[in-house]
C-alpha cells in the first residue's frame, strides 16, 4: 500500500516525501501484534509522526488525526503567499494543535450516544447467476494500480468541484453526500464475506453520492442475451434491460458490450434515436458504469434520474466511476482471500 501511495502521488506529480504524513498504530489491544519498533522500521521511512491506537476506545484515535490535521494546515501555510512568515513558520500547527487539544478535553466529558440507524434503500437481490460461469473481464476494466489512480485523480477532482463551485452550499451537500456514502461501502467492503454486501452498498452508495433512489447492478450472460439482474433498487426491473436492440440482445446489454462509461442526459434522444419506449417513461437520464466481478462476468452500475428535481452532471459519472472501482477492487481483494465470486452468498 504504501508503494501504491508512493506511485500515485508520483503520477499526480506530487512528492512522496513532502506530503503531509502520519501514522496510526490500530488494534493495539489485540494480542500477537508486531512491536511498534519493527512497525516503525518496516513502514515509517520518514520518521513521520506516528500513534498507537485502539479504535473502539478512541484512544490515540483524536491524537492522529489533530497531528495530520496540522500537517496539512502548516503545509498548505508553508505555501500560501497570503500568510505571514510568522504564521508559516508555525503559528498555524499551534492553533490546530489548542484546537485539538480542546476537542480533546470535551471529548472525555461525552458519553459516547447509541448508534444511529443507517440509511436504506428499497433495495432486492435479483436471482443468483448460475455456478460454473467463467471469469472475465470487460472492456477497459482497469487493473489495480488504475484504481488506485483513478480512487486519487477522483479525490483532487472533488476537492476541485468544492472550491469551483457555483453555488458553494449545494456542491458542499453534494460533497458530504458523496463522502458519506463512499464511506459505508468501504466499511461494508472491509467487513464483508461475501460479494452480495458489496454490490448492494456499492449501488446504494451511488445513489445516496447522486441523491437518486433508483438504480441497478447488471451482469452479462452472453452476447445477444438480456444481463441478469443482480441488484435492483426503486423498480422491479431494470429498465434498460427491458429494451431490445436488435442483435444485441437488451439496451443495457449493448452498453456494458462497449465497456464505456456513460453519462445519459436524454435516453430516448441519446440511445434510441429519438423514439419512446415504456421501459424508460419517467427515466430522465443515468449514469452507466461497466466494472470488473472478480470470478464472475462483467458488470455495470446503473443509476437513473426519475425526478424533476434531480440534475445528472458529469460529476455524477465521476461518483459512480470511483465507486464501481471500489466494489471492484473489494471484491477483488475478497475473491484473492476466500475465492468468492457471484456464485457465493449474495
Amino acid at each position: 500500500m504504501l508503494r501504491f501511495l508512493k506511485n500515485n502521488l508520483q503520477d499526480h506529480g506530487i512528492d512522496p516525501e513532502t506530503v503531509p504524513l502520519v501514522f496510526q498504530w490500530n488494534k493495539r489491544d489485540l494480542t500477537h501484534l508486531l512491536p511498534v519498533e519493527e512497525l516503525e522500521r518496516e513502514l515509517n521511512w520518514r520518521h513521520a509522526p506516528a500513534f498507537e491506537a485502539v479504535a473502539p476506545t478512541g484512544a490515540g484515535v483524536l491524537e492522529t488525526l489533530g497531528a495530520i490535521s496540522a500537517e496539512t494546515i502548516e503545509g498548505l501555510a508553508r505555501r500560501s503567499p497570503t500568510l505571514n512568515d510568522r504564521t508559516r513558520s508555525g503559528e498555524a500547527r499551534a492553533m490546530v494543535e489548542k484546537m485539538f487539544a480542546q476537542i480533546h478535553a470535551t471529548a472525555r466529558r461525552i458519553q459516547p450516544a447509541g448508534a444511529s440507524q443507517p440509511e436504506r434503500h428499497d433495495i432486492q437481490l435479483g436471482a443468483q447467476p448460475a455456478a460454473g460461469e467463467t471469469a472475465h473481464s470487460p472492456r477497459g476494466s482497469l487493473g489495480l494500480g488504475e484504481l488506485f489512480n483513478e480512487a486519487v485523480a477522483a479525490n483532487l477532482r472533488m476537492s476541485d468541484r468544492l472550491v469551483a463551485a457555483p453555488t458553494a452550499d449545494e456542491q458542499a451537500n453534494r460533497t458530504r453526500r458523496e463522502r458519506r456514502a463512499l464511506a459505508r461501502l468501504v466499511q461494508v467492503a472491509n467487513t464483508a464475506g461475501a460479494s452480495g454486501p458489496v454490490l448492494r452498498m456499492a449501488l446504494t452508495a451511488a445513489m445516496a453520492g447522486m441523491g437518486a433512489s433508483m438504480g441497478s447492478i447488471v451482469v452479462s450472460q452472453g452476447r445477444g442475451r438480456p444481463l441478469r439482474e443482480i441488484v435492483l433498487a426503486g423498480r422491479p426491473a431494470d429498465p434498460l434491460n427491458a429494451v431490445d436492440v436488435a442483435g444485441m440482445g437488451s439496451l443495457a446489454g449493448s452498453l456494458l458490450e462497449r465497456g464505456e462509461p456513460r453519462l445519459v442526459l436524454d435516453p430516448a434522444g441519446e440511445l434510441l434515436f429519438g423514439r419512446a419506449h415504456d421501459a424508460l417513461a419517467g427515466v430522465r437520464g443515468l449514469v452507466a458504469v461497466p466494472f470488473e466481478i472478480e470470478l464472475g462476468p462483467p458488470a455495470m452500475l446503473v443509476v437513473y434520474n426519475d425526478s424533476p428535481a434531480l440534475e445528472l452532471a458529469p460529476e455524477d459519472l465521476e461518483f459512480a466511476q470511483l465507486v464501481a472501482g471500489v466494489a471492484s477492487l473489494a471484491l477483488r481483494g475478497l475473491a484473492a482471500r476466500r475465492g468468492v465470486g457471484l456464485t457465493g452468498p449474495v
